[in-house]
């Protein structure tokens, strides 16, 4: 598929932002640790599609910093990725504290909890 052809949908906030909250809730209430793997790919999959559209938003602007969509675009993203981060945060923070880590640890790339704990330290919601 060629770039242009890639096509481009804002993603719906409240929608995400309630995928990610149950996602959530369903997490810290799973009762092993493949249910909680299970979630994280869930999980993932949400992250990857508001960073595709994120980033597909972003090298349009780049391309064409007049075009006045992407530009509303660009400022969509702008505002929604500090609350996207914030919940994506959060799931982070239920992993790291899950009751279940050491197998999760053995279930997925030791990179991933590395990742999730210097989101952890390097985010802050103050503003």
């Amino acid at each position: 598929m060629k770039f242009s052809e890639m096509q481009y949908t804002r993603p719906n906030t409240d929608e995400a932002i309630q995928n990610f909250n149950q996602l959530i809730e369903k997490f810290q209430q799973a009762k092993s640790a493949k249910e909680q793997y299970d979630i994280i790919i869930e999980a993932e999959a949400l992250k990857g599609t508001v960073s595709t559209m994120g980033s597909l938003c972003y090298v349009r602007y780049t391309i064409n910093t007049a075009d006045t969509f992407y530009t509303g675009e660009k400022k969509f993203f702008d505002d929604f990725n500090p609350i996207f981060t914030e919940k994506e945060v959060e799931f982070g923070n239920s992993i790291l504290d899950s009751t279940y880590r050491s197998e999760l640890e053995k279930m997925v790339n030791p990179v991933f909890f590395k990742n999730l704990e210097m989101l952890k330290k390097s985010f802050s919601s103050d503003m």
